[in-house]
């Protein structure tokens, strides 16, 4: 039986993942993240994991522009789970045109270092598109180097490739397709120490 039909039978909804089944929410009227102000309806538990979302850059050779909705996704299913959420958009911080990339590729691993050390995460998320490939690699290896935070890879490349990506890229967890689902019990089965196996996504 898996977690999902578990909690269904004893109307339990703790957790946004428990919310679904085959795909469907069974549970339209919990409150969910629609506005800035509906985040407070949700606490962070005691117990619950700290979680770094990464934004890496892209398209540095142009004005950042590109909204990081799948971080925006999965982060709103961690707030609603009780987890702290940490955002690192690497993207965004850049402000304009990149045309020194050694120097930029200097700063991205002070500003990963200096993120990982403000809040030590249990688990670091990472999520972008193939194109990104190189500095992807690169950031999953600075935070391997600088933490034992759980890595999961998400976004386009996770999902086009996600055995290539399990097998080439130091992480802990692809997770593919749509990941606001699969995130939310992803970080259940981490914080309770459960195997991931039957975990959908």
């Amino acid at each position: 039986m898996s977690l999902i039909q578990l909690n269904k039978k004893t109307q339990s909804f703790d957790y946004f993942f428990q919310r679904f089944e085959n795909g469907k929410c069974v549970a339209p009227h919990l409150p969910k993240i629609t506005t800035h102000s509906s985040i407070q309806t949700f606490n962070e538990r005691k117990k619950g994991l700290k979680v770094l979302l990464i934004n890496p850059p892209i398209r540095i050779w142009s004005m950042p522009n590109i909204e990081p909705l799948g971080h925006c996704y999965i982060g709103s299913s961690a707030i609603m789970d009780g987890h702290k959420l940490s955002i690192l958009d690497l993207n965004s911080e850049r402000k304009e045109p990149i045309f020194d990339e050694i120097k930029f590729n200097i700063l991205i691993k002070n500003r990963v270092i200096e993120k990982i050390n403000e809040i030590c995460p249990d688990v670091i998320a990472i999520g972008t598109i193939i194109t990104q490939y190189k500095g992807v690699k690169e950031i999953i290896k600075i935070c391997k180097e600088n933490s034992n935070a759980i890595i999961v890879l998400g976004g386009g490349i996770a999902s086009c490739m996600p055995v290539f990506m399990a097998k080439k890229l130091d992480v802990d967890i692809v997770s593919c397709e749509e990941g606001e689902i699969t995130f939310s019990e992803t970080l259940y089965r981490i914080e309770n120490k459960l195997p991931l196996e039957g975990l959908l996504g």
